[in-house]
């Protein structure tokens, strides 16, 4: 017993990153180490992964933990991909929270385009009503909610499904806006979208949007996609004429 409890104890830690860092890097390592608590010479059988999985990535808003890998008989590896900037929020004079596609806030600026030169790209800005953003305190490592949050995560989830990647969904969509249960989605090229009650069938509405986006983009600069239950149709009237 005696034997089996020293062997099966934490003697190594390590992290193992699945995509290349950006922001953070490698010499990340140790403060992801050391932020996640884990202790050398606990025993592998009562790690508290959860908690770990928390301690870092408040520690390091960009790390995103994937898993806690136990590699018997006494090594542990942290698996961590890097998070990407998705949204940006004002939510101040001059000041705004870059956050992912799950509403973690990464960092708070006040240069936006500062920041959008050094990433190469600016992050899709999301608006909320300002009487939700009232006594709003948020900071780096914090994750943003609010009563419109699910909607704007499954946007980003969802439109990721139907190849608009991060990447391209940055370079097509400057603003997103839920506003009395409707969103309103407005890109770089003028032809926006109304999605009607997104708090119902939101999938499928922005599956129709996006499909007549695809459609309509090559020949129709501007107007709006109206996006309702069962039908789609293209007005030439501005979303904000709505």
């Amino acid at each position: 017993v005696v034997l089996c409890s020293a062997v099966f104890t934490v003697q190594t830690i390590s992290v193992n990153w699945l995509t290349k860092p950006n922001v953070l890097t490698v010499n990340s390592n140790e403060n992801i180490i050391s932020s996640s608590k884990i202790k050398t010479n606990s025993s592998v059988f009562t790690l508290k992964k959860n908690d770990y999985i928390a301690n870092i990535e408040k520690s390091n808003a960009y790390a995103k933990v994937v898993k806690i890998e136990v590699e018997f008989p006494n090594r542990v590896v942290i698996h961590v991909r890097e998070r990407e900037p998705y949204y940006y929020l004002n939510i101040s004079a001059g000041e705004y929270a870059i956050l992912d596609e799950e509403l973690k806030v990464l960092e708070i600026t006040n240069d936006l385009n500062a920041f959008a030169t050094n990433f190469g790209i600016k992050p899709v800005e999301i608006s909320i009503d300002s009487t939700m953003l009232n006594n709003l305190n948020i900071g780096s490592g914090d994750f943003l909610n609010i009563a419109c949050t699910d909607t704007y995560k499954t946007f980003a989830s969802f439109i990721s499904t139907i190849n608009y990647d991060a990447v391209r969904a940055k370079n097509t969509i400057k603003t997103i806006k839920y506003q009395d249960n409707n969103l309103y989605v407005y890109t770089y090229l003028g032809l926006n979208m109304y999605v009607n009650d997104a708090n119902n069938n939101l999938t499928d509405k922005l599956l129709n949007g996006f499909s007549a986006y695809e459609q309509y983009k090559d020949s129709w600069f501007e107007g709006t996609i109206m996006c309702y239950n069962s039908n789609t149709y293209l007005t030439p009237k501005n979303i904000e004429e709505l």
